[in-house]
């Protein structure tokens, strides 16, 4: 477990260096955060600011709101993660070490298929929240959910490569802040 963590800030950052550069050591007390009973609320029914940051959304959102993270893409058939995520990820890890009360559920969502026989879309959640835990996120805080196919934005077969992108999805729903 041993790892060493380089940040490099652009000078425009320096002067918010203390805020970005924080230790991760968080102290909590255990709770374990309920979904039940939590009513899903889309992201274009909270009305976000047009180009709000996942940082303003997470601000905005109450519990039960779901936020899209359309940067979160994975390789075809698999869990892994492609490098063109890393900034949306590490974008939550930091919001995520600056709000130690802000609890998730990471919910994932695969496209193209009837069915969701090799739980593809619970994998992919499982490997985001693994990625929160190695930056020290307690595990307690993320809860994750696969969906496979069973909540599309767009019928199946999509019509389109952008619908099929939009139905192949992770999203985080906001369990408590």
């Amino acid at each position: 477990n041993r790892k060493a963590i380089i940040v490099f800030l652009q000078e425009k950052d320096l002067a918010k260096e203390d805020l970005l550069i924080q230790p991760k050591v968080v102290v909590e007390v255990p709770k374990d955060i309920p979904t039940n009973g939590l009513i899903p609320i889309e992201e274009k029914d909270m009305n976000f600011p047009e180009g709000a940051t996942l940082e303003e959304k997470i601000q905005l959102s109450r519990p039960g709101t779901l936020i899209v993270l359309p940067e979160i893409q994975f390789y075809k058939n698999s869990f892994g993660i492609m490098p063109s995520s890393q900034r949306e990820i590490f974008e939550l890890i930091r919001i995520m070490t600056m709000n130690p009360k802000l609890y998730i559920e990471i919910q994932g969502h695969i496209c193209c298929v009837d069915k969701d026989i090799r739980n593809l879309s619970l994998d992919r959640a499982r490997q985001v929240k693994r990625i929160l835990q190695s930056n020290y996120i307690l595990e307690r805080r993320i809860k994750v959910k696969g969906f496979g196919v069973s909540k599309p934005k767009f019928a199946i077969p999509e019509a389109t490569e952008e619908q099929a992108a939009a139905n192949r999805r992770v999203e985080i729903m906001i369990l408590e802040k």
